[in-house]
C-alpha cells in the first residue's frame, strides 16, 4: 500500500514536493485502508462496472491488487455520500423533531455540516459528528462516511414509524415521559412503542388514552411469570404486525427488532416493581 499512500501523497501536495508530516502520512495511509475496507464491504452491492469487475476477480481467487481495491473503493465512497445526501433530501421536506434538541442539531446542523466538510479522498475515515442522538443499532465499529449515513438510516427508519402515529401522540408520551424531555437524548421510538405495547396487551384501543389502576394491576397479571425473551417475543410479533400495516418494509422490521428487546427488559422490570404507570403512559 506504500505506493498508493505515496500517490495520495503527490495528489495532497499539488505534486510540489513529497514532504508531508507524520500526522498527515498516518491520515493518508488510514484513508487507503478505509477505502480499500469499503470495497471488500460494499463493492458487491455497487452498480459501478468497474468494481463489479474487481469483485469477480476477487470471487474467482484471484488477488486484487492495492490500487485497484483503493480506487474501486475511493468510488464506493462518493457514491455512498451521494447516496446520503439523497437520503436526507428525501427526509427533509417531512422531517420531525418532536421537539427533542440533540435529533434537532443532527438533522438540521450536523448532517449538513458533515456534507459540507466531509473529505472523501484525503480523510474519509473522519466521522466529523458527535452522534448525540440514540439510535437502537450499534454503530459505534463504524466511522466516516458508514457511520453517518447508516446513522441517518436509522433516523430515516424511526421517521418512518413515528409518523404514522402523528406528532401530537409522540409528543405526548414524551412530555408524560419527563416535562424536560426535550433536553434529553432519549429515543423517541422506545417511549412510544412500548406504551402502544401496553395498549395491545390491553386490546385497548389507541385512542383511548390513559391507563388507570386497574388496567396496571390486569398488566401485572398478564405479564406475571413472562421472562424478557417472551416479553421480547410478543414485541416482535406486534412490530411485525405494524410494519405489515405499513406495507411491509423488512428493514423497518429488522431495526424495531434492535431495539424491542430494550423494551421488553423495561416491560419486564416495571411489572415486577410495580411501576408500570412509568412504562404505559398514556
Amino acid at each position: 500500500m506504500i505506493p498508493v499512500v505515496a500517490k495520495l501523497a503527490e495528489r495532497f501536495t499539488g505534486n510540489e514536493h513529497t514532504s508531508i508530516t507524520y500526522e498527515k502520512a498516518q491520515d493518508l495511509m488510514g484513508a487507503v485502508l478505509y477505502c480499500i475496507e469499503e470495497y471488500d464491504k460494499y463493492g458487491q452491492e455497487s452498480g459501478n462496472d468497474a468494481v463489479g469487475a474487481e469483485r469477480a476477480l476477487r470471487k474467482a481467487g484471484m488477488d486484487i491488487a492495492a490500487p485497484q481495491a483503493y480506487e474501486a473503493g475511493r468510488k464506493l465512497v462518493t457514491a455512498r455520500v451521494e447516496k446520503l445526501r439523497l437520503l436526507y433530501n428525501r427526509m427533509a421536506p417531512e422531517f420531525c423533531d418532536y421537539g427533542v434538541i440533540c435529533l434537532r442539531d443532527i438533522f438540521y446542523k450536523g448532517i449538513p455540516e458533515f456534507l459540507r466538510r466531509y473529505d472523501a479522498e484525503y480523510c474519509p475515515q473522519d466521522t466529523l459528528l458527535t452522534l448525540d442522538y440514540p439510535v437502537w443499532k450499534d454503530i459505534h465499529m463504524l466511522s466516516g462516511i458508514d457511520a453517518v449515513y447508516e446513522y441517518l438510516e436509522c433516523i430515516s427508519w424511526e421517521q418512518e414509524i413515528l409518523s404514522r402515529f402523528g406528532e401530537a401522540y409522540a409528543v405526548g408520551l414524551l412530555r408524560a415521559y419527563n416535562g424536560n424531555y426535550e433536553e434529553l437524548p432519549v429515543n423517541i421510538c422506545e417511549i412510544v412503542l412500548q406504551n402502544v405495547l401496553g395498549h395491545l396487551l390491553l386490546h385497548k384501543p389507541l385512542e383511548d388514552r390513559g391507563f388507570g389502576k386497574e388496567e396496571y394491576i390486569a398488566a401485572e397479571k398478564l405479564l406475571r411469570g413472562k421472562t424478557k425473551e417472551e416479553i421480547a417475543g410478543y414485541g416482535e410479533s406486534t412490530a411485525g404486525h405494524l410494519v405489515n400495516q405499513f406495507g411491509g418494509n423488512q428493514q423497518l422490521l429488522d431495526y424495531l427488532k434492535c431495539g424491542i428487546l430494550n423494551i421488553a427488559v423495561r416491560i419486564h422490570n416495571g411489572a415486577e416493581h410495580h411501576c408500570l404507570d412509568k412504562i404505559f403512559l398514556m
